[in-house]
């Protein structure tokens, strides 16, 4: 039985791009490339479903204040530490002077270990996945490409066979 064959209900694909998008980066890949060897039509359909922080980060400033106003500040602090500053700048630009300071100060304050930086990164998907469970964001208007039909198993079914 392959890896992918408990995911072939209903549900199942939503169940393993959450999966997938919250594992440790290393295992991520290793876990999309055995998924690509034994099914390319799910593979492809999960990487292009998949929510990560490169993605979100290119969504709207609008977007993002809305997003961010909603995590924790010590979460934003590791998430940024180390990132490109015009990209934080871009990231944190609707955001108040007083916000932006405070996440400035605790980026300042303590360098994060790796770990905690995967973890911060983790929580970021998470609460934007619940954001979008629960309406806060529309994923059609941010990013329709990431939408999830809900007979989604059925269609990479349909499309595996026929391949």
């Amino acid at each position: 039985m392959g890896m992918i064959d408990r995911y072939k209900k209903k549900g199942g694909f939503f169940q393993l791009v959450q999966l997938i998008e919250t594992t440790a980066k290393t295992k991520q890949e290793q876990f999309i490339q055995i998924i690509l060897n034994e099914n390319k039509v799910w593979g492809e359909a999960i990487v292009g479903k998949m929510l990560t922080t490169d993605r979100i980060i290119t969504w709207s400033p609008e977007t993002l204040a809305e997003i961010f106003s909603r995590i924790q500040t010590l979460t934003l602090a590791v998430f940024f530490q180390g990132r490109d500053q015009a990209l934080i700048d871009r990231c944190l630009g609707a955001m108040s002077q007083a916000e932006k300071r405070k996440i400035f100060d605790l980026m300042d304050e303590k360098v994060a270990t790796p770990a905690e930086r995967a973890h911060c990164h983790n929580r970021v998907i998470t609460e934007v996945r619940e954001f979008i469970k629960s309406g806060i964001l529309k994923l059609e208007k941010i990013d329709p490409d990431l939408m999830i039909p809900e007979n989604i198993e059925e269609l990479l079914n349909q499309r595996a066979e026929n391949n």
